[in-house]
């Protein structure tokens, strides 16, 4: 009975083990100039937990990106023996910048 006892008291002990500690990437913040990256991290729990890491994870990409949108619009009219002609010049500039800096 005592090693019966043992062998289950052993198997349950080597079974048993802790949290596994967090990978390296998750405390050293990863840098890359070819990439953006994001770490999604939340609590193992219902169902969702994997949908709710991704939207964390995309919301820090989505902090590293700066959109810039400059917009102009000309209009020129002219008019010849009363006749009116209008022209339309539209200019359009478009930046965008990222880097690893996140903004809360």
């Amino acid at each position: 009975m005592k090693k019966i006892l043992t062998f289950y008291l052993l198997l349950f002990i080597s079974c048993a083990t802790g949290p596994k500690p967090a990978p390296s990437w998750v405390m050293d913040y990863p840098i890359s100039p070819d990439a953006w990256i994001g770490i999604g991290n939340v609590t193992i729990s219902g169902d969702e937990y994997q949908k709710l890491a991704r939207n964390k994870a995309i919301e820090q990409i989505a902090a590293q990106i700066k959109v810039h949108i400059k917009s102009s619009l000309t209009i020129i009219t002219t008019e010849v023996n009363y006749k009116l002609d209008q022209f339309y010049e539209r200019l359009k500039e478009t930046s965008l910048s990222g880097g690893v800096e996140l903004f809360e």
